[in-house]
């Protein structure tokens, strides 16, 4: 008696177009939006560079498109919130960090649906 066995064989298909991504001229990770839509549903994530320390991320519709209910992120360098960073710092130190938090919050507003 033969048994015969099938093995399963998994193609990797390309899409026969790419496509046209808006993309704010902020955005700092516009070569990954085209491999990032299928492992984020579609949906494209646009990075600002880090000023001061913060930077902030909005997700759009691959027309730019604000995805309802995803508002700005903000991102804070890891080697600016280290621990317990605020613990005992000065006035005027936490006076800095909150106008500098402050300053990327007014510009992620301005590319962002709102919450």
């Amino acid at each position: 008696m033969t048994t015969t066995t099938r093995q399963s064989t998994t193609y990797l298909v390309a899409a026969a177009t790419v496509p046209e991504i808006v993309c704010p001229d902020w955005c700092t990770n516009q070569a990954l939006h085209v491999e990032c839509l299928a492992d984020n549903d579609g949906e494209v994530s646009h990075d600002s560079a880090f000023v001061d320390g913060f930077s902030y991320t909005t997700v759009t519709f691959v027309d730019g498109t604000p995805v309802p209910g995803r508002p700005a992120t903000i991102y804070v360098e890891e080697c600016r919130m280290p621990g317990r960073m605020l613990d005992g710092v000065t006035v005027d130190a936490a006076e800095t960090f909150a106008r500098q938090i402050l300053r990327v919050v007014e510009e992620a507003n301005k590319h962002s649906p709102g919450t």
